[in-house]
C-alpha cells in the first residue's frame, strides 16, 4: 500500500459499530429550545433504526457545527446499554445539549 492505493478487496461484511443521523439546518439555531426541537427527529431516526435491528449501544454522541464551521463533539457513555428512546430522549439529550451549546455562537 503506497500513496493511499490499496489493491485489497473491500470487505463490507463487518458488523456496524455506530449509528448516526445528522442534518444541516436552513437557518442557524439561536436557543436551546430551538435546538431541542430540531434534535428530536434525529434522535427518533437513530432509535427506530436500533429498535428495528434489536441493537443497543453505550455511548450517545452529539456533534455540533457552528456558523463559522468550527465543530464540537460531546459524548456520554453509560455503564449498561442505552435503554431506548423513552429513557434517553429526555434527560440525556437535554444534558448533552446543555453542555454542548455556547449560544453566543449559532449552530448550523
Amino acid at each position: 500500500m503506497a500513496r493511499g492505493v490499496d489493491e485489497r478487496p473491500v470487505r463490507a461484511d463487518r458488523e456496524r459499530k455506530s449509528v448516526r443521523a445528522e442534518d444541516t439546518f436552513v437557518s442557524d439555531l439561536f436557543d436551546l429550545e430551538g435546538a431541542r426541537k430540531e434534535l428530536a427527529p434525529l434522535v427518533g431516526k437513530v432509535w427506530r433504526y436500533c429498535e428495528e435491528r434489536s441493537i443497543q449501544g453505550r455511548t450517545v454522541t452529539l456533534k455540533v457545527k457552528f456558523a463559522d464551521f468550527q465543530q464540537i463533539t460531546r459524548s456520554r457513555t453509560v455503564v449498561g446499554a442505552v435503554g431506548g428512546e423513552s429513557r434517553t430522549h429526555g434527560r440525556r439529550r437535554h444534558a448533552a445539549l446543555g453542555d454542548a451549546f455556547e449560544f453566543e455562537r449559532n449552530p448550523r
